[in-house]
């Protein structure tokens, strides 16, 4: 509460009235209510942002594709909230923004913690690399390849935080049909627990070998 009242009392009146109007309409699109922290952690980042900005100092998001790929409804969203911000501000502002703010939008549906969004983001920035070097591809952007691993990874790590895994019936079949991916799968799993702490059973590291072997054998 008190830092709070300190950082209202030391940032600009119309930043925090935009903050609310951000929150406002990001919850208006959604259907829900999001974290009160999400005002706090949202004045903050605003009032830092735009002074790096007025100052020309470059803010890099080595993770926009990432953040776009696996947030794509909060993604939208903090696109209009930056286009909210450089009308009332009168101030160009850089799209790595929309990521960063993009952060505050699902941290704010996931309780608050925008720092778990980010660390997602990193590891999967990691992951699809090691998946285009192990299998000889590249995945462009949006591209509905893309779309469906970026969607599974991102399932896999949410059923894995919530252990709410589920059954492989097919596993052993899995192993002795796709020795190759289950092996990358493996390793995937090894990266997600070193990058964020997760242990993936082998029920999901053989869905995983599945939707890479697919994705080898038989491109979309």
């Amino acid at each position: 509460k008190n830092q709070y009242e300190h950082l209202l009392e030391t940032t600009d009146e119309k930043i925090v009235r935009i903050v609310e109007e951000i929150v406002s309409m990001a919850e208006k699109e959604l259907g829900e209510t999001l974290h009160v922290n999400i005002h706090f952690g949202l004045i903050d980042h605003i009032n830092f942002a735009l002074s790096r900005i007025r100052e020309g100092i470059e803010i890099v998001n080595p993770f926009l594709l990432e953040t776009r790929m696996l947030y794509k409804k909060e993604f939208a969203i903090a696109e209009k909230a930056v286009e909210i911000l450089k009308e009332q501000m009168n101030i160009e502002i850089p799209e790595s923004e929309i990521g960063f703010i993009t952060f505050h939008i699902h941290g704010g549906r996931m309780g608050g913690k925008k720092s778990d969004s980010l660390s997602y983001v990193k590891a999967i920035s990691q992951v699809v690399p090691y998946i285009e070097d192990k299998l000889g591809l590249t995945l462009e952007e949006n591209s509905f390849d893309s779309v469906r691993l970026v969607s599974h990874l991102r399932g896999l790590i949410e059923r894995c935080v919530k252990n709410e895994t589920i059954e492989n019936l097919l596993l052993d079949k899995m192993k002795k049909d796709f020795p190759f991916e289950y092996k990358i799968s493996e390793n995937i799993g090894l990266l997600l627990k070193k990058n964020i702490g997760i242990v993936v059973p082998e029920n999901e590291i053989g869905y995983l070998a599945l939707h890479l072997y697919k994705l080898n054998h038989i491109r979309s």
